[in-house]
């Protein structure tokens, strides 16, 4: 009898330490859990933070208006003056902007690049950039966002600029970029340019037409030391998406914009110039992905500034 009371006193005292064992794995992995889910909380936490400072930078330079390191040079006047003009000019322009850009958008987004030519060069006199997108916003949220933006002389940030609000509804931008055209980078296209984007009355939405004119650069292996000029035309538009979901209707809109790159004509005597050879395969891609960047980044913003909202 006392041999089988010691021998279940034993067996339960093995069972306790197997039992010690398991909870004292269990504690190490809830332990180590704990820990990670603490370095997520700790990562998302430090990104909430970023965004929001993010934000209320962009908000407080909203605020201010013209900041110190983006004064406009007095000597970009007489070019935003010209462009100003040229903007005046396309006024009539407005009516059938306005019913392309509310067509509604297919599959909710598109881009398309049109190369016009004529008199049947081979060289392209014209690039049409067209850009839609639906986003998850109202579009008066999405309008004043994009104006601020605009504002603000854009997002991309790997650039030098300046912006003069040259009243409420203009502003004028001077920007320089460099458009590496390989991985490397060993070749660089440096772009000057200068805009001016005018917004007009809606009853919802945005409508803004832009001009600009933009001065290419850069030294090439097999071109040499070179300089293109360009001028730009195009508008951007915002406009009410009906979203119908069962009964209920979500909120969305439309983001539209078209801009036409040709060669800038030297004289009144020479004919319409085109892209012609290398200059144009360096010219055309590398304005579009500008327009990329530019694209890109104010739907990054629009994402971005609605998930901390709701955070």
């Amino acid at each position: 009898m006392w041999k089988s009371v010691a021998a279940i006193a034993k067996q339960e005292c093995r069972n306790a330490q197997d039992e010690n064992v398991r909870l004292k794995e269990e504690l190490q992995a809830y332990t180590r859990a704990s820990e990670m889910l603490q370095t997520q909380l700790m990562n998302a936490n430090a990104k909430q933070s970023k965004l929001s400072d993010s934000k209320t930078a962009f908000v407080n330079a909203i605020r201010v208006g013209i900041i110190m390191t983006r004064r406009l040079h007095s000597e970009d006047g007489g070019i935003f003056d010209m462009l100003e003009s040229k903007v005046e000019a396309r006024i009539s322009e407005l009516n059938a902007i306005v019913s392309e850009a509310y067509m509604p958008v297919q599959q909710g987004a598109m881009e398309n690049i049109q190369i016009c030519r004529e008199d049947s060069q081979e060289a392209a006199a014209t690039v049409e950039f067209k850009h839609a997108r639906l986003l998850p916003f109202g579009e008066d949220t999405t309008a004043k966002t994009i104006w601020e933006i605009i504002q603000l002389g854009g997002l991309v940030t790997d650039r030098q600029f300046r912006v003069a609000q040259r009243n409420a509804d203009v502003v004028g931008m001077a920007s320089r970029f460099a458009v590496p055209l390989d991985r490397s980078h060993s070749s660089t296209v440096h772009v000057d340019v200068h805009a001016v984007v005018k917004r007009f009355s809606a009853p919802v939405g945005l409508i803004a037409l832009v001009e600009s004119r933009s001065v290419w650069s850069m030294n090439h292996p097999a071109l040499g030391a070179w300089q293109q000029t360009t001028e730009e035309g195009g508008w951007i538009v915002v406009s009410e998406f009906a979203c119908q979901k069962g009964n209920t209707a979500d909120r969305a809109c439309q983001l539209r914009s078209a801009i036409k790159l040709r060669p800038d004509t030297p004289s009144a005597s020479c004919g319409r110039p085109t892209f012609t050879g290398c200059i144009g395969d360096i010219v055309i891609p590398s304005f579009r992905e500008i327009l990329s960047s530019h694209h890109q980044s104010v739907e990054n913003f629009l994402l971005d500034s609605s998930r901390t909202t709701k955070a």
